[in-house]
């Protein structure tokens, strides 16, 4: 299968250019001057008779035997894992699914690993942790073994942990703080009395109270003091004192960075007044709704403090006690070093105000694209595609996208139009008429469909829309069954109101790592509007992401359902609103739409209920590869509101996945558990995308 890729003119010059060079790599001298020509003899014969130490030296290093990793092998280590501990070292061994790698092995390189491994357990609380090595070297080939044994030692934990303000009270009797809030971030945080002393926890804390304090219009906030490890008694002392700095206001909006896209269409997304207290996640929220317009690369929002407030000194952030009266200290490995030497901020006035003037940096896209691509699956079997996009048509941030599909299910035309302003700018227009050709084993249908809708954000991450639909479909080449009802065919018109409501947390709509998305909507057809028949269909689609130890844990779950109303029958519904089931996007272990009611001629009719379930763990292997394993269950009935789950079909398998920018390359090797007589237990689907 190929991906979609987007197309851009060559220069002719570039080619020109690299085919230069590569003629001057390829092409070999052969004019020499006559001196050059008997001093580069002269070399040779001097390099033949008389070579040189360091020659010998290579010639002996060669001669020696390179020796590969065989397995590393961990002793003693309780609180690390292993694999933390293999991730932090630079000598490697083959993973089980690549046993015919050979990785060098270099018995300096170990050793520096051994120091590795002791620093992070000291990030980890054990300060008197230890690893040695041994080597077993096989006799059987050059292949090496190496033995860890580690000794983690005693931790240390934290036994005080004290913040208070420059003038020696607390931070929740401050006047400008809310006692109850301040209360509850400190239980939050990962620093807590009588547990390991770690120092992703002493840094996270750090990081916690800056961002509760910015939020509170105190982005200059810092915590002054260090940790003091006590190595003899294992016990670590935090005291932090907590200089607030000038609470900021903001000030006026600076916007850089624009070619062709209209100011104001930058200014109607931004969500900051001028005299408001300073806040990340209003500045968060701004730059999100700048990005979303899909106008630009990238989006920078900012408030700028003066020069004078932004230089800080760095903090000795944990200082440790071997003996007594000795210290070292100990930085985290994730401060920025010091550019140079600065003097440590002085306390500031805990009611000094001031302003910080709010800079939006933009860098605008091109604002058409053409894109073309071709593929090939097992539901659609070849298909193609070309689209244009226009980012900004006729201005105001308007969106324009026509696109062709076409593959051996049908074809399709369909422009899409977006205004993205309409009563506020909080409410979006979208227009889309469209013609569809669909070539299904039980139907051929000519469908004209117009679907107008109203979107609008009522809170972060939920969106409410509602619109209206026109449908006319022709529907031909019905095989209908002796005996049996009639389906329906003909020209049939459906059309009436529609509402869904969205709610959507995935970090990345087309490759979540993390994050749930609920959408629930309700399309209906009403004889009232002109519809030939009367029914509301139903839907609720749940997925959910959770990154669990660098692999993806994904769940989907389905119902659906359509209500018939008024003198319309079940059979009566159109064969293009009905439920199916099965193919690489739903139930794996059944072909594209098969796993339905059926004809007596064994054809999908289509369902008026359907439950669909899948759960995927996506584990990344080696670059751009990975392997997935999954579980599917389906089932589709002829009646409504009927879900019955003892019905279940399912199927269990692996899959293959290569990431390309177009998405995931997959091909999935499915199970059926509980096979019916008439189909394998086997079958392999490929696609293009994740299933969900």
């Amino acid at each position: 299968m190929l991906g979609n890729r987007e197309w851009a003119p060559r220069r002719p010059m570039l080619l020109w250019g690299l085919t230069l060079v590569l003629l001057g790599f390829a092409l070999p001298i052969h004019a020499q001057d006559d001196e050059e020509a008997a001093m580069s003899e002269e070399t040779a014969s001097s390099e033949e008779t008389a070579p040189s130490e360091e020659t010998a030296a290579s010639e002996e290093t060669a001669n020696e035997a390179q020796h590969y990793v065989d397995q590393i092998r961990f002793h003693g280590n309780d609180e690390l894992g292993s694999g933390d501990l293999r991730d932090h070292m630079l000598t490697q061994a083959p993973p089980w699914y690549r046993f015919w790698a050979r990785l060098p092995f270099f018995e300096d390189e170990i050793h520096e690993d051994m120091k590795r491994l002791v620093a992070l357990y000291r990030q980890h609380g054990y300060y008197e942790a230890t690893a040695e090595v041994t080597l077993l070297y096989s006799n059987e080939g050059p292949g090496v073994t190496i033995d860890i044994d580690i000794d983690e030692g005693q931790a240390v934990r934290l036994g005080s942990f004290r913040i208070t303000l420059p003038s020696g009270g607390a931070p929740d009797e401050h006047e400008l703080i809310d006692a109850r809030k301040w209360r509850r971030l400190m239980r939050r945080l990962p620093l807590r009395e009588n547990r390991v002393f770690r120092l992703g926890d002493h840094q996270a804390s750090r990081e916690a109270i800056r961002i509760w304090m910015s939020e509170r219009g105190f982005p200059s906030a810092r915590l002054l003091g260090s940790a003091e490890v006590d190595l003899p008694q294992h016990r670590a002392s935090v005291e932090w004192t907590l200089v607030f700095g000038p609470r900021v206001r903001l000030g006026d909006v600076q916007i850089a960075g624009l070619e062709d896209v209209e100011e104001y269409i930058v200014q109607r997304e931004i969500r900051l007044d001028p005299g408001e207290w300073y806040s990340p996640r209003a500045m968060a929220r701004t730059r999100r709704r700048i990005q979303n317009l899909g106008l630009f690369r990238w989006t920078i929002v900012e408030a700028l403090p003066p020069e004078d407030e932004s230089r800080l000194g760095k903090q000795q952030d944990v200082v440790v006690k071997e003996d007594p009266g000795q210290e070292i200290a100990e930085v985290e490995a994730s401060d920025p070093a010091p550019t140079k030497a600065e003097p440590t901020r002085p306390s500031i006035s805990q009611d000094e105000e001031t302003v910080w003037p709010v800079s939006v940096r933009v860098a605008e896209r091109p604002p058409r694209r053409i894109r073309l691509g071709g593929g090939w699956g097992t539901d659609t079997s070849f298909r193609a595609e070309l689209s244009w996009h226009h980012r900004n048509f006729f201005g105001g941030a308007r969106h324009m996208d026509v696109g062709i599909r076409y593959s051996g299910l049908g074809a399709a035309l369909r422009p899409t139009f977006m205004e993205p302003y309409l009563f506020g700018t909080r409410t979006r227009l979208l227009v889309s008429p469209g013609v569809v050709y669909e070539n299904q084993d039980a139907y051929t249908a000519r469908r004209i469909l117009v679907d107008v809708q109203l979107q609008r954000d009522l809170i972060e991450h939920v969106v409410i829309s509602g619109g209206y639909r026109f449908n006319r479909d022709d529907i031909f080449s019905v095989l209908n069954s002796p005996g049996e009802d009639e389906l329906p065919e003909g020209v049939s018109i459906t059309t009436g109101p529609n509402l869904r409501l969205s709610r959507s947390t995935l970090d990345n709509r087309l490759n979540a790592r993390s994050g749930t998305l609920i959408e629930l909507e309700a399309e209906s057809s009403i004889s009232a509007f002109a519809s030939d028949e009367d029914f509301v269909r139903y839907t609720l689609d749940t997925r959910g992401f959770l990154e669990v130890a660098k692999t993806v844990l994904a769940l989907r779950a389905l119902l659906g359902t359509i209500q018939n109303h008024g003198n319309t029958e079940e059979e009566d519904i159109p064969l293009v609103e009905r439920f199916y089931s099965g193919g690489s996007n739903s139930m794996r272990g059944f072909a594209y739409r098969s796993l339905s009611p059926e004809d007596a001629n064994g054809d999908s009719v289509g369902g008026s209920s359907v439950i669909e379930g899948s759960f995927e763990w996506r584990i990344p292997v080696w670059g751009p590869i990975g392997i997935v394993g999954f579980l599917d269950a389906a089932q589709v009935d002829p009646d409504p509101w009927m879900f019955r789950v003892d019905d279940l079909r399912y199927a269990a398998g692996t899959g293959l996945r290569y990431t390309t920018p177009a998405g995931p390359l997959r091909v999935d090797f499915a199970w059926r558990l509980n096979p019916d007589d008439k189909r394998g237990k086997f079958r392999i689907s490929a696609s293009l995308g994740h299933t969900f």
